[in-house]
């Protein structure tokens, strides 16, 4: 088998094109177990999502999660799965379109705009080849995770490396670290949090959950933790606290991950949060499928009426 793969044809004086390449984290392609299973075991070998020496891991992995783990999520999967398939497919399709049409209505240059996911279906490479099919010789990736995180955009980008790493005519490539403080994206989550006030009322508490990473993450130096910070307790607020009573605060929750490998968080985000009485949609801690929530206790603080931006 050649080490590299063969390119596609190409007639001199074509336009060559730019890819816009949205990537997110992935779901099975049904709520059914073994399909879970696929899926958990592509996301839960990935070194980067479980940093576990590889010889224990892979016995824990194949031993004790992957026999029973599959089972228990698929029917959590089939209790958010809709008749057009995964809701988190179905809205970074919805994402890939728009955005589609948005720029092809402001852009006159030759455009390609797909998505793919990290584990699962559509694979990153699979996706990277047709664009090349497609003629693209430029690719930009936008990991759809706000924070920046290893186990996250670092991951994506290593699978485009290894994409890469097989093509002969590597397109010039560029990539999005995070957006998590850019102004368009704190509007937007200002916007949606507003609106809901506007239907359902104004809370005591707006609490920001964001998905967990193990505590060895932020002491090695991921900056994930920092970011969510700045994303949550600073811009969010200073843009929806005049339209919150002045009782009112802004504060941050971790959720657990996936596997529930060691999940904490600093002292100041440990205090659980009391109260909780609605859920926002919305997109804090970037796009995933739902599964189970981690919030839980009762009117300590003498809050009653929060919103979950999550």
């Amino acid at each position: 088998m050649p080490r590299y793969l063969s390119e596609p044809p190409y007639t001199h004086g074509t336009a060559a094109k730019c890819g816009v390449l949205l990537i997110n984290l992935g779901t099975p392609d049904a709520p059914t177990a073994p399909a879970v299973r696929r899926y958990l075991r592509e996301f839960l070998s990935d070194p980067r999502v479980v940093e576990i020496p590889r010889a224990i891991w892979w016995l824990i992995l194949n031993l004790f999660i992957l026999p029973f783990r599959p089972k228990q999520s698929a029917r959590r999967y089939a209790q958010v799965w809709t008749p057009d398939g995964s809701p988190l497919r179905m809205h970074t399709e919805k994402q890939a379109r728009m955005l589609r049409g948005y720029l092809g209505e402001r852009i006159k240059a030759p455009l390609v705009v797909d998505y793919a996911m990290r584990y699962g279906t559509p694979s990153i490479s699979s996706v990277v080849d047709k664009m090349k099919q497609q003629g693209c010789n430029r690719i930009l990736a936008v990991p759809l995770y706000p924070q920046y995180a290893a186990s996250t955009t670092a991951t994506a980008l290593d699978a485009i490396g290894a994409a890469f790493a097989c093509m002969r005519n590597q397109p010039a490539l560029r990539s999005v670290r995070n957006f998590h403080d850019h102004p368009g994206y704190i509007a937007a989550l200002a916007q949606s949090i507003s609106d809901y006030w506007v239907k359902n009322g104004r809370p005591d508490k707006l609490v920001m959950s964001f998905h967990g990473v193990p505590r060895f993450s932020l002491d090695q130096g991921d900056p994930y933790h920092c970011e969510c910070q700045a994303a949550g307790s600073q811009p969010v607020h200073a843009r929806v606290s005049v339209a919150v009573r002045p009782r009112a605060v802004v504060e941050t929750l971790y959720r657990r991950g996936a596997a529930g490998t060691g999940q904490t968080e600093n002292a100041a985000c440990r205090r659980r949060v009391p109260g909780l009485r609605r859920r926002l949609p919305g997109n804090a801690g970037g796009n995933r499928d739902r599964g189970q929530g981690d919030i839980s206790d009762g009117g300590r603080q003498g809050l009653s009426r929060d919103t979950v931006l999550e």
